[in-house]
């Protein structure tokens, strides 16, 4: 049996509370080694176009401030929704249209 099947097939198997433990441990496994995935990349200077573009678009006022966690800065509650890779990593972001005017200030076409 493979390995992948063999945990879904545990996972569904726990009680609700062993469900529970299982969710909290993995969310900080998870973002565990997302941190360490970035810090490899930032020490290997992948991310170094990416972060002097985002330097020049914000001196250049092209940015927009967030906060994806709840309230940003304009008031608006953002309701995100991720597009993920294989591995489950996040690599887009979908907002509700009316969200992402409000944010823009750009009507949808």
């Amino acid at each position: 049996m493979d390995t992948v099947e063999e945990i879904k097939s545990s996972v569904a198997k726990l009680s609700r509370e062993e469900l529970s433990a299982f969710r909290n441990w993995f969310q900080e496994y998870d973002s565990d080694a997302w941190d360490r995935e970035i810090e490899e990349d930032v020490a290997a200077g992948r991310l170094d176009a990416i972060a002097e573009q985002a330097m020049r678009d914000f001196e250049e006022g092209r940015c927009t401030e967030l906060c994806i966690t709840g309230r940003n800065t304009l008031g608006i509650v953002l309701h995100p929704q991720y597009i993920t890779d294989e591995e489950g990593n996040r690599i887009s972001v979908i907002l509700p249209i009316e969200e992402y005017e409000a944010l823009t200030n750009i009507p949808a076409a």
